[in-house]
């Protein structure tokens, strides 16, 4: 005979399949669902995938959701999802009331949960934010993956900007001109990284933080950099006032990757200071 629990949980991955967007979210199912994941969600754009995903532990309820939901979860289920590099979600649906909330568990372990001995326990609490609705709210699950993907490109960017103060200065110092084209590449790469800037700026959030760190990101000029260098191979010459505009871009760069080195501590003091839910 079925069990309640088993209908009730099916009828809740109905639901979540029902309030994610065909044509954009492809849920796909995994078999082994009493081992910690249920599904896994795929993001296209334009019937294009983003190559962003995540896995899904789906629980559901017959309760109505009241301004605060919550949910006592196994720690063993939270200890599998943190094994994951790609973001687990904790999917929780009222089949009454056809509403989901989620939460990214890898962050909300990471933040809330990191100084009380969660370990130890059996189960643990999780309380969802108001904002954490499926059906209102699916951009701030796109959001949370590009943080995802910029955290994991952290490593990758700080070698580039490095890569790319190497170079420069080989052109600006040293006269080796054909070491620019190298220098236009990785100014390129950088700009196609630029998540991972946008990732640590939002992380900014305190306003008694000095606003020259707030707006480092806002005067770093890339394309320009690479007008520059493009000049220095086309005419094989420097000039003081360009030089300097690079150096103040590599100053610049070395501060955005002083903010990614502590992004850790800055995502805590915004979550801290109750402005920043990064999960």
């Amino acid at each position: 005979m079925r069990s309640k629990s088993h209908f009730v949980e099916t009828e809740a991955i109905k639901i979540v399949n029902n309030q994610i967007p065909s044509d954009d979210w492809v849920f796909r199912s995994i078999g082994e669902r009493d081992y910690g994941s249920d599904f896994m969600i795929e993001i296209f754009d334009n019937n294009e995938s983003t190559g962003d995903c995540f896995f899904v532990q789906s629980k559901g309820t017959e309760k109505t959701f009241t301004d605060d939901v919550k949910i006592s979860f196994p720690v063993n289920t939270l200890k599998y999802a943190m094994l994951f590099n790609v973001p687990f979600f904790l999917f929780y649906t009222s089949i009454t009331s056809k509403q989901t909330k989620f939460i990214w568990l890898q962050k909300y372990t990471n933040l809330v949960l990191n100084e009380s001995n969660w370990e130890d326990k059996k189960s643990i609490t999780i309380l969802f934010p108001e904002v954490n609705d499926l059906s209102k709210n699916r951009e701030k699950i796109i959001k949370l993956l590009a943080n995802s993907r910029a955290a994991n490109d952290f490593t990758s960017f700080i070698y580039t900007i490095n890569e790319l103060k190497f170079w420069g200065k080989m052109v600006i110092y040293n006269n080796d001109y054909y070491h620019g084209s190298k220098c236009i590449d990785l100014c390129q790469k950088i700009s196609d990284m630029k998540n991972v800037i946008l990732y640590v700026s939002e992380l900014y959030v305190d306003e008694n933080c000095p606003f020259e760190m707030r707006t480092q990101h806002q005067k770093l000029r890339i394309y320009r950099m690479i007008s520059i260098f493009n000049n220095f191979i086309k005419y094989q010459k420097t000039t003081n006032k360009k030089i300097t505009f690079i150096e103040k871009q590599f100053e610049i760069l070395d501060c955005i990757c002083n903010d990614i080195i502590s992004s850790s501590e800055l995502e805590r003091l915004g979550y801290e200071s109750d402005e920043l839910i990064p999960f």
